[in-house]
């Protein structure tokens, strides 16, 4: 959202701003309610009816703080009678949950700049108010060739939270201009207070506590100046997972003592280890080196401005040496854990919920707690992340733990000949089986009460689970609405809406008062939560038979996540089920993610499993001091690495072996009739050597074979279309010859999303989930017929086309 207000500091948008258009030009194609009172209509004909006035009357009367009943809004088609339509309610009730924004229309508007999901054969100039806006140019332009990010050459940034460069000097300035990835020297002097809040780091780190939960914030708070960024990464100790730079945090200071001694013991005379800095602020993430850009350049733009393929590439390690990664990540926890108070995750490998639950258990100190983006936390993992962080706050001695936490987000393929069918955020690929918009409200149902109950904030703006709902491509402006709604749910089931009169009311009033009342807001509730998720006016009759069964307001509870749902969040198979058999949207989409294949994602999780899958294995210290004996047949099997996994090592070994010389076998090994003690094993070598092969054999070099499939499979394809255009005999033979051909072209598209290199997508074309493509095009459509672009000039009135004809 800030590119808009850079290039624009009114705020305004480059394109017309569709909320307030909407409102008073189509509000049937906007969720919330017109401004009408009960009989009133509106200059268009559309009326808002007298229907249940009375029985709002009464529940506004016993229950001020609840706001109005939903409300039937209708217009006459011509020749077609009345059509009615129930709207979001403007009139919510009393209650603040703090999750909106001053500026909303715009916030939510500025999010289909088809800027910020540019398309590489599409037009990508944000003027949606004409018909031919020409090519983007200047700032346009600009933002445009960050399509290729992160392969862009003088980034100034490496890491969040990271500079590339330290800061520009005056006496750097007068040699040279600019450094390229370095940030210029500032144009402002900050104020001395700002200054000395931010150059004190006990005060630096006290602020962090207060603000270092809210990624959101913390973000926008590093980007006010250069002052603050560089303070910022000047407190944090920054874990380097690129270059494997652990800067010693993973050895203790009895280990770092050792070293030095060995080194001296071997000749060297100064023998130089750093010990580790304060890690009181520790962040972890991948650093970016430079980019390393093809000699000859990166090749011109598309006919439409899209930069072209990058030829350049960052240092990417294999995913073998990422496991190491996570040895010294639990090491470092395991030493330095109960010294930290800040913690941030981003991007890191090997990272799930049973990992995490593992380190919390030694971060008993720990204030702040921030997991973004990392690859096998996605939505899926949300409720078990928020239990995981409840149970640790409710552990007797643990300081109470902020928490903030961004699923793992998925861009669209950036090239459309790749593969792209699109950005869906939250999942990687579209086989046409969830509908993304009604799943992720439905495990929100779980999620926000659960925070709620706890006390941790994660929806409010500026949270990274916000954001990253934010980024997820909704209805035009519903994000809000949504989770309001689920708000107020949980502050009605849970009683906040008092009773006016109190207990001496209650005795006055009958039971089937109270019943109606009680079964009429929880109507409106749930109504309300459809609505937003639908993102605009629905028929009446198609939201009443969504809501009651019989004509009673009815829900329908899944039997995974227990949780009472309009059937809207049900698909139709799974209502045709038995009851006890009923699955939501939220449990098959949560399904989904655990059982993807995109970007290896099941063989990233078999590696978690080879490292900690042990009946032993229970904690960080049962990982990392766990022993076992060796069996007589692992000893004598000359391809078991015995000594690289042994507790006692050959030199130790050798000395006592002359004991037990007739029973050594192969390379000097403790055979049958050696004491048990001399065959233990570390329990942490053998699994971190087991989880490197696996990863080495089935994703670094499982790439290159799936490679090779993808082209014998396209060669294949070539041979079956070959045959089919030069005639077969029977037609058996064709319908056999197109079959195989499906099956391959399946294959390619599944072996592409497991490498990453494309989406797979549903039998036969089928698409349900939501996406930013769509979402952006439907937005510019819109925009060009509000400004008159299209011209509707057939012989026929279109019902209510005065500017949207051709929807």
């Amino acid at each position: 959202m800030d590119y808009i207000k850079d290039i624009h500091p009114s705020g305004d948008l480059p394109y017309p701003n569709l909320i307030r258009a909407l409102a008073s030009d189509d509000q049937q194609g906007y969720l919330m309610e017109p401004q009408l009172a009960a009989g009133e209509m509106a200059a268009n004909g559309l009326q808002r009816t007298k229907e249940d006035q009375a029985l709002e009357d009464e529940v506004v009367q016993h229950y001020e703080t609840f706001g109005s009943l939903s409300h039937v809004f209708q217009k006459e088609r011509l020749g077609h009678g009345v059509h009615e339509w129930v709207f979001f309610r403007r009139n919510r009730g009393t209650f603040e949950h703090g999750l909106g924004r001053e500026d909303e229309d715009t916030y939510e508007c500025a999010k289909y700049n088809i800027l910020r999901h540019a398309q590489e054969y599409d037009n990508n100039n944000p003027n949606y108010g004409v018909a031919e806006p020409g090519l983007v140019k200047d700032m346009d332009q600009t933002m445009l060739n960050l399509a290729n990010y992160p392969f862009l050459s003088g980034a100034v940034m490496s890491a969040p939270l990271m500079p590339r460069r330290v800061p520009f000097t005056k006496s750097q300035s007068e040699k040279v201009a600019a450094v390229e990835g370095q940030f210029t020297i500032p144009r402002h002097s900050q104020p001395s207070a700002l200054t000395w809040v931010f150059g004190t780091p006990e005060l630096c780190l006290k602020l962090m506590t207060e603000i270092g939960y809210r990624w959101g914030d913390l973000s926008n708070l590093s980007r006010t100046c250069q002052t603050v960024m560089f303070a910022i990464n000047q407190l944090a100790a920054h874990v380097d997972l690129t270059s494997s730079n652990f800067m010693n945090l993973n050895l203790s200071d009895r280990m770092i003592n050792e070293k030095i001694a060995r080194k001296k013991a071997n000749g060297i005379r100064d023998p130089k280890i750093p010990a580790p800095g304060s890690t009181a602020f520790t962040i972890v993430s991948s650093v970016r080196g430079s980019y390393t850009g093809a000699p000859a350049g990166e090749d011109a733009p598309n006919k439409h401005g899209y930069p072209a393929a990058p030829k350049g590439a960052y240092y990417r390690p294999a995913y073998e040496h990422r496991v190491i990664d996570t040895w010294k990540l639990i090491s470092s926890i395991a030493v330095r854990g109960t010294h930290m108070k800040i913690l941030h995750l981003h991007s890191v490998p090997n990272l799930d919920v049973s990992v995490l639950e593992m380190c919390l258990d030694r971060l008993p100190n720990l204030e702040v707690l921030g997991i973004h983006n990392c690859e096998l936390l996605h939505f899926g993992t949300a409720i078990p992340v928020m239990d995981a962080i409840i149970a640790h706050n409710e552990k007797p001695g643990n300081n109470f733990l902020r928490a903030d936490f961004s699923p793992y987000y998925y861009y669209g393929i950036q090239r459309q000949s790749d593969g792209r069918t699109g950005e869906y955020g939250v999942i990687a690929s579209d086989q046409g089986t969830i509908e993304t918009r009604r799943a992720v409200a439905a495990v929100l149902c779980t999620l926000i009460p659960l925070a709620i109950c706890h006390g941790i904030d994660w929806f409010s703006p500026g949270t990274g689970m916000r954001m990253f709902l934010d980024r997820l491509p909704w209805e035009l402006g519903s994000v809000r609405y949504i989770i309001e709604a689920i708000y107020h749910i949980y502050d009605f089931m849970h009683c906040r809406h008092r009773l006016v009169g109190g207990k001496a009311m209650l005795a006055k009033l009958s039971h089937e008062d109270l019943d109606k009342w009680y079964r009429a807001m929880r109507h409106t509730l749930n109504n309300d939560l459809v609505l937003a998720v639908h993102g605009k006016a629905m028929d009446r009759k198609t939201l009443d038979a969504m809501m009651t069964s019989r004509g009673k307001f009815t829900l329908v509870t899944c039997e995974f996540c227990h949780v009472d749902l309009p059937a809207y969040f049900f698909t139709q198979q799974s209502m045709n089920r038995q009851a006890n058999q009923r699955k939501c949207t939220g449990c098959q989409l949560r399904t989904y993610l655990n059982t993807q294949v995109d970007n290896f994602h099941q063989e990233k999780k078999e590696v978690i499993r080879q490292l900690f899958n042990d009946s032993q294995i229970t904690s960080i210290d049962s990982f990392l001091n766990g022993k076992r004996v060796a069996t007589d047949a692992e000893i004598n099997n000359p391809n078991f690495p015995f000594w690289d996994f042994a507790v006692t090592n050959r030199d130790d070994f050798r000395m006592v072996g002359d004991l037990y010389a007739p029973s050594v076998v192969l390379d000097g090994r403790p055979g049958p009739l050696v004491l048990s003690e001399y065959k233990e094993i570390w329990l942490w070598k053998e699994k971190l050597f087991c989880a490197m092969i696996y990863a080495r054999h089935n994703i670094d070099l499982g790439f290159q074979r799936a490679q090779e499939t993808i082209a014998h499979r396209r060669q294949q394809v070539e041979q079956l279309d070959s045959d089919y255009f030069d005639g077969l005999n029977t037609p058996h033979e064709t319908i056999e010859n197109r079959n195989r051909r499906d099956e391959f072209i399946r294959d390619i598209d599944q072996e592409l999303a497991r490498c990453g290199q494309g989406q797979m997508g549903g039998r036969y074309g089928a698409t349900a989930a939501a996406n930013w493509d769509t979402s952006i095009s439907r937005y510019r459509q819109l925009a060009q017929a509000l400004a008159g672009v299209p011209q509707n000039n057939g012989p026929y009135p279109v019902w209510d086309n005065a500017k949207i004809g051709f929807l």
